[in-house]
């Protein structure tokens, strides 16, 4: 056998292994530093440049001789058989999805900032592998996770119910705000959390994270192959920068985000696949996939970016249907019956859910003071157009002004180069594009609410309402991204160096003089030039290396560093959930559970995330995090509802016992309370349990004994005991 059948792309000679040699050691002295930047982000995060310089200096020779070592044959491979292994990860990418989901599941791999909990409960487990967990997600960590956690105890068979006792310390419906598994009809519309019925508290979170980041990439991926034409490395590009940004990865674990682009982009997909099929099998399924995709989108229950990104993905489908209209061909008696089947499928379930089941919880949770009547049209100021540039900073500084590091998280959409390509090409063609055409209406719609505001009867109609300009802000930077990726595909040669260099140039300018004023103070000057440069050089590397090998190899080196940076290192490796159920708080409330899990609990003179502890355990605990308000219990304190509008909201409750008369005090911040209460109004509110970080003697009276059931730590278990 001659070399040439072997190798039949490569031939073997001292150039070659050169290169391999020379790519080997680049591997190796960039993937050091890099691996102990990630494994020790924790330490990291916060430290000046001048600190994370001298990390990176101290770069160990062993490792990296193992790195360069392990390298070559990494790179023989990749530069001997890349082609084919390519068409191999290209061709059976649903079987290796699956085999790479089941691995991180058996060994409870998760993104999750889990290990928050150990400096809260002084646990010794510690299981992050790699990253740092991020105390500013607390919505993920301290919340929708705990709220989870709680829904798998099967303390006095209540494991999974859709209406739960033990958040809130009264029945509270665990689907349909901040949804969580349920043993229901309706967690058929809810597939990642399937885990959690499947293999239980840890395995559950495992699948929860893991499902969703490989279903996003995948879909994302087919999504990139329809908008530039079956280009399969534009597409790779599309989807890893798409499922992990910044933006993707900040909000990955709450509010629905990538349940609305997973199923929302499935859905454009399918009605594409719809419309070029003549089988009848395929359409039936196809129309109940789309009812899978759209009762989903629906239940994420988050208008505020349901509606913005409903138009996003309105304007897809409508694309669809104008490049299928001359190939679908459509035949009224099947075609009518699956549209009845789709509306009447789709319809059925969500009036069972939304009206049957979970309506006085939507009305509860539409009356509230926060969030139900918020409505903000208040436009966002200019200068955060150039806030996308802080997202190269984030993952290890956190970002306090003028946000915080999730409020500023975007997609690298470099808006407006997008918009100043398409229109360039559309020109150069002498030809529209449809779907670049609607992608500029719909961002010149939410350019206009962002930064120069709707009045209430605009935003009536266009129901953007129901959003906020700072939340329909992302989703603009989503329309531009898409709006990017179409321009590149519709180029059909090398653009002139020149013509790349202005368009580049002009939209840079346009991000970074509003970025001089929005993050200039937060980066430092070193920082930000480092950051404007590395953004021009993307800008100009993703139009320019269209048919030019070489500035393809820097595009993907440059990308791949930018998404490592701005989304991978944002969420750490972490296994399990040791810190909870290893620690002795936990196995303590959890001991006085498994005998009474009835009596009612609170956390005294402690705040959240702690008041989110005892319902890990299976404990009914009132102060839980009320993601709607229990008015009727509050009335026992209030009779005359004089402070309804203190605690009529979404809130993060803490109680501090007083020897003063009870009390509501006004929020400081809206999704929270403080309620003063006299130890004679426990018996009120039926409070058996009550964790505490103080001694709670002197507060014994002929009204209510304290009996302290045990001690863990910095707090106190006691009993309430009442004559």
């Amino acid at each position: 056998m001659q070399s040439s059948d072997l190798y039949p792309n490569r031939r073997i000679t001292a150039g070659f292994w050169i290169k391999i040699f020379v790519c080997s050691a680049v591997f190796a002295a960039a993937g050091e530093p890099l691996l102990r930047f990630w494994r020790d982000l924790e330490f990291l995060a916060g430290k000046s440049p001048a600190e994370l310089a001298a990390f990176l200096a101290q770069i160990n020779l062993l490792n990296l001789c193992l790195l360069l070592l392990a390298g070559i044959p990494v790179f023989s491979i990749f530069f001997l058989f890349g082609q084919q292994i390519g068409d191999f990860v290209y061709h059976w990418r649903y079987l290796l999805a699956a085999a790479v989901l089941a691995v991180c599941v058996i060994f409870n791999i998760s993104g999750s900032s889990f290990h928050m909990w150990s400096g809260f409960l002084d646990s010794a487990a510690d299981g992050r592998l790699l990253g740092a967990s991020r105390a500013l997600r607390s919505d993920e960590w301290a919340l929708n996770t705990p709220f989870a956690i709680s829904q798998c105890n099967d303390i006095a068979g209540n494991a999974f119910s859709y209406f739960s006792n033990t958040v809130r310390g009264t029945s509270t419906d665990m689907f349909i705000v901040y949804g969580q598994p349920v043993l229901d009809f309706a967690e058929l519309f809810r597939p990642f959390h399937w885990g959690y019925l499947l293999f239980g508290a840890s395995r559950g979170l495992s699948f929860f994270w893991c499902a969703r980041q490989i279903a996003l990439l995948l879909v994302s991926f087919e999504l990139g192959m329809l908008l530039t034409g079956q280009k399969r490395l534009l597409s790779l590009l599309f989807g890893v920068m798409l499922s992990f940004s910044s933006f993707v990865q900040w909000w990955f674990a709450i509010n629905g985000l990538v349940e609305m682009m997973i199923f929302g982009f499935l859905a454009v997909l399918v009605i594409h696949r719809y419309m070029h099929t003549e089988r009848f099998l395929t359409r039936l399924i196809c129309t109940l996939i789309l009812t899978e995709c759209a009762c989903a989108f629906v239940l994420t229950f988050y208008p505020a970016w349901m509606v913005p990104i409903g138009y996003i993905l309105a304007g897809l489908a409508l694309w669809v249907i104008l490049i299928s209209r001359k190939s679908f061909h459509f035949h009224a008696k099947r075609d009518l019956g699956l549209l009845i089947l789709f509306l009447a499928l789709t319809a059925g379930s969500l009036s069972y859910i939304l009206f049957y089941r979970s309506w006085d919880t939507i009305q509860l949770t539409l009356n509230t003071v926060y969030p139900g009547n918020r409505v903000v049209l208040d436009p966002v100021n200019l200068n955060f157009f150039g806030g996308v540039l802080g997202n190269f900073f984030t993952s290890f500084w956190d970002m306090l002004l003028p946000v915080n590091s999730v409020e500023n998280a975007a997609l690298l959409s470099f808006m407006p180069l997008g918009t100043v390509l398409c229109i360039f090409i559309m020109i150069s063609r002498r030809k529209a594009d449809s779907l670049s055409v609607i992608l500029l209406v719909l961002s010149a719609i939410f350019f206009v609410y962002v930064f120069a505001g709707f009045n209430s009867a605009a935003a009536n109609v266009t129901l953007l309402r129901f959003s906020t300009p700072n939340r329909t802000l992302p989703m603009l930077h989503l329309a531009q991204f898409l709006l990017l990726y179409r321009s590149l595909a519709l180029i059909e040669k090398p653009m002139r160096i020149r013509a790349v260099l202005c368009i580049a140039a002009a939209s840079w300018l346009c991000i970074i003089i509003p970025a001089h004023s929005y993050c200039a103070g937060y980066l430092g000057t070193l920082s930000f030039v480092l950051g404007a440069g590395w953004m021009l050089l993307l800008m100009f590397l993703l139009p320019a290396s269209h048919g030019r090998r070489q500035l393809q190899k820097l595009l993907a080196v440059f990308s791949g560093l930018a998404i490592f940076f701005t989304g991978i290192l944002v969420n750490p490796v972490q296994q399990g959930i040791s810190e909870l159920t290893e620690s002795e708080a936990y196995q303590a409330v959890s001991a006085i559970t498994a005998k009474d899990s009835e009596g009612l609990w609170i956390v005294e003179y402690g705040g959240y995330p702690m008041t989110n502890l005892p319902i890990t355990a299976g404990a009914p605990t009132i102060n839980s995090t009320n993601v709607y308000p229990a008015i009727e219990r509050w009335h026992l304190l209030d009779e005359d509802a004089s402070d309804e509008e203190i605690y009529n909201r979404y809130a993060h409750i803490t109680i501090n016992l007083t020897h003063d008369e009870t009390r509501f005090e006004p929020p400081e911040t809206p999704d929270v309370f403080t309620l003063s209460l006299n130890p004679s109004d426990l018996q009120k509110l039926n409070v058996k349990y009550i964790m505490s970080f103080r001694d709670l003697s002197e507060f014994n009276s002929p009204d209510v004994q304290f009996q302290m059931l045990d001690e863990v730590g910095n707090f106190r278990i006691y009993q309430a005991v009442y004559p």
